[in-house]
């Protein structure tokens, strides 16, 4: 931890930050909001509510440009790149098993894939196998995706994240450390939300 003497403090954008920070709440409760009337808010918005008002206003706008983690949000957007050849060559619709419609299945496959391409594009792959599907088995990716990403370091975005930090300042946990800790939790987490969506798709029926 740095000294409280050594922390830069600037007036100017600290009022800008809480400014920023009321408008990304308002955001998110305006996309709240709008949802119970079918509406959605374009998350671009949300984005813009954050970015734009520092980007325009701060005298500080390429200190901040530069202090982005530019090579992960590369790395993250060729992910996508690569998802969206995948799914346009009809590749991934061939290995994909026939059962993908099942709960466990879906489940288990999210898990799975997610430990070789991580999470988030593994959502963008799969979405359009869904389309029309019902609400468990949409339950059943965000589930899978979460319980994914307790399993290995591939498994999430935001785990490369915090490696990547932790290793800039000098610290780091190996592939094998994080699996020990991750799968007791993977499999108690898969037993919950795989219980609690059957549970639901019941009360749906």
């Amino acid at each position: 931890m740095q000294d409280s003497e050594e922390v830069i403090f600037d007036e100017s954008l600290t009022r800008l930050t809480k400014i920023v920070l009321r408008l990304v709440l308002i955001a998110v409760a305006c996309q709240i909001v709008l949802s119970f009337f079918g509406i959605e808010l374009p998350f671009v918005v949300i984005a813009a509510a954050v970015a734009l008002p520092l980007l325009l206003f701060s005298r500080r706008r390429v200190e901040l440009l530069r202090a982005v983690d530019w090579s992960t949000l590369l790395f993250f957007a060729s992910m996508f790149v690569l998802m969206a050849a995948v799914w346009n060559s009809g590749f991934i619709q061939t290995i994909l098993p026939s059962e993908i419609s099942s709960i466990p299945v879906l489940f288990a496959s999210t898990v799975i894939a997610s430990q070789f391409i991580s999470n988030v594009p593994f959502v963008a792959l799969i979405l359009p196998l869904l389309e029309g599907s019902g609400i468990p088995l949409y339950m059943t990716l965000v589930a899978g995706c979460t319980a994914a990403g307790s399993l290995t370091i591939i498994g999430a975005a935001s785990t490369v994240i915090i490696l990547q930090h932790a290793e800039k300042n000098g610290q780091t946990f190996s592939f094998l450390e994080f699996f020990r800790m991750g799968l007791s939790m993977t499999l108690v987490a898969a037993a919950v939300y795989i219980g609690w969506i059957f549970g639901v798709g019941l009360l749906m029926g």
